[in-house]
Order: C-alpha cells, then structure tokens, then sequence
C-alpha cells in the first residue's frame, strides 16, 4: 500500500528525474509510450509493451532480470492511497535466484513508496542493501 494518489505513484514511471531517485539514479526513459525503453544500469532495462493510464504498466525485461513486470495500481476509496500489485513472470534458474531478485524487487518497490509519499529512499541501490536502519 502507497500513501499517495494513483495518479502520482503511475507518475513516478514517466520521467527519468523521478525514475533516477527510486529506480535507478543512473537510468533513462526515451519516453513514456509503448516501445519505448526504460535504460537501466544498476537494474533492469525494459521494454514497455503495454500501459492502461493510471492503472497498469507492464514492462519486458531483457537484461539483468528477463521476463515481464506488470505493474498494477488499485485506488484506495477517497483517493488517498494506492495499492501496488507487482507481477514478475520468469522462469527462474534456481530458488536462490528468484529470492535474490525479489529482494532486489522489494527494495525498488519500498524506494517507489517512499518516492511518493515524500520520504528519505529506504534502498540504497548501488550497494544493492538497505540503508542503516531502514531494514523492509
């Protein structure tokens, strides 16, 4: 659950200024349309194949990671929250690997909350950890 409005938490994947401070501080979006890509270099570079406004984003992933990510966004009544649904489909090598990447997911999804909601980003993405003291 986000505490902020759809509308801005769909936001936060549409600009590389707002992708750079919770996704990735080195990436870049051509735009935010369907083919265009979304250049990581801590994480995954993705395709995005299909976008319903302020409701779903679903991303092809093809470095780092592969598979596709679907990004759901469920307002809360009042519209003051949102509820984040986050599908990442791939065929993972070994359990070791799928709790590495969704640990990875976790962080980015914590640091997509605290984005929005106006807080300090709890992951710090070039160690790859948690800051001190900000443990998931």
């Amino acid at each position: 659950m986000i505490k902020a409005p759809v509308a801005r938490v769909y936001r936060a994947f549409q600009q590389t200024k707002a992708l750079r401070t919770w996704y990735d501080p080195r990436c870049r979006i051509e735009k935010f349309a369907i083919g265009s890509k979304l250049v990581g270099d801590n994480y995954p570079s993705a395709e995005i194949v299909a976008l319903v406004r302020n409701q779903m984003i679903v991303h092809r992933y093809s470095d780092i990671v592969s598979g596709l990510g679907i990004w759901s966004f469920i307002g809360k009544t009042g519209g003051k929250g949102t509820l984040l649904v986050f599908d990442h489909l791939d065929a993972y090598e070994n359990a070791q690997d799928r709790d590495s990447i969704t640990f990875y997911w976790k962080g980015l999804i914590d640091n997509l909350a605290a984005f929005c909601e106006g807080r300090k980003i709890p992951f710090d993405h070039d160690a790859g950890e948690y800051k001190r003291g900000m443990n998931p």
